[in-house]
């Protein structure tokens, strides 16, 4: 759990909301430290930081907020925090390591990724998150063409499925229209970043470098729960074995906390926190489905048990 993201670009639409405001604009170096201060009181497991850069010179941009980004890990880090970023372009990701973050929450989509990029995760122990349908839900949403996937219809839930699905029979407005347009528009290029995340996913996997399975549910056409099952079959497309499924799943999530020595793998000692299947799931992914028993704590209990009480 962490609290307001601590963002470099103040973000329109946010204003008078107080304390209920999702984002902590770090207008200065002292802001970015203040703002870590003020998580604190409230016991955050980790910090995040927006790297967001407008405009067309990213490079240039992202130099210039670094300084703020880097005081906001080294605050972090001197009270113990893990750091979180949320970056999208191999610059930012690049500038948030070399600063020091532990996590980023975003692959790069708008450039394929070096070897030096690599071994620059690889020096900084860095995890990322993988993340790869969530614009994907923006898209169908907008573009007014939703429609749920297998998954969708069985595991998540029907409110916000059903607001998905009906998006295009809201009232024509300026703001419905220009999101279905610019959306459409932007077909080629979507289908561009697309590809060059999935092959930089491929890569970072094959490096060796730790990649969580990650949703971003809760963002528009990413539904609470089916889109676990949405972003393995995405991640699948992209070239991982199931193996390396596996993995992003278990153990690889409990580095990205900084936890793998409390779960995320079968050892003595570990929290008993299991699911075991009654189908291989090495096989394929429906498999993953198969649910026999659950075990929370060291307690075990069938699926479906517990509303029969």
């Amino acid at each position: 759990m962490t609290g307001p993201l601590l963002v470099t670009y103040d973000i329109p639409g946010y204003e008078g909301l107080g304390n209920d405001g999702p984002f902590y604009f770090m207008k200065t170096v002292e802001d970015a430290r203040s703002h870590v201060q003020k998580e604190l009181p409230y016991k955050p497991d980790f910090i995040k930081i927006g790297f967001i850069v407008p405009g067309r010179n990213k490079d240039s941009t992202a130099r210039l907020y670094m300084p703020r980004v880097k005081a906001a890990i080294d605050e972090a880090h001197k009270f113990g925090l893990r750091v979180a970023v949320h970056a999208f372009q191999r610059i930012t990701a690049q500038l948030a390591v070399e600063a020091g973050t532990n996590h980023l929450v975003h692959i790069p989509l708008d450039e394929l990724i070096g070897p030096d990029f690599i071994q620059l995760l690889k020096d900084k122990n860095v995890v990322l998150s993988s993340s790869t349908t969530v614009f994907e839900g923006y898209r169908k949403t907008f573009g007014q063409y939703y429609w749920p996937t297998k998954n969708d219809s069985i595991y998540a839930h029907p409110d916000p499925i059903f607001s998905l699905i009906h998006f295009k029979d809201l009232p024509d407005t300026a703001l419905t229209e220009g999101l279905r347009r610019a959306t459409l528009q932007d077909a080629v290029q979507d289908k561009k970043e697309d590809s060059i995340l999935l092959a930089n996913l491929k890569r970072l996997v094959d490096a060796g470098i730790a990649v969580a399975t990650s949703t971003d549910a809760g963002n528009i056409g990413s539904p609470h729960v089916s889109s676990y099952f949405n972003e393995l079959a995405f991640m699948q497309k992209g070239g991982l074995d199931m193996w390396q499924l596996l993995q992003s799943s278990t153990i690889n999530g409990a580095r990205e906390v900084g936890k793998e020595s409390e779960f995320g793998s079968i050892a003595k000692g570990k929290r008993a926190d299991l699911v075991l299947l009654s189908r291989n799931p090495l096989d394929n992914l429906d498999n993953w489905k198969h649910i026999e028993w659950v075990i929370l704590k060291g307690i075990a209990w069938r699926p479906g048990e517990l509303l029969n009480k």
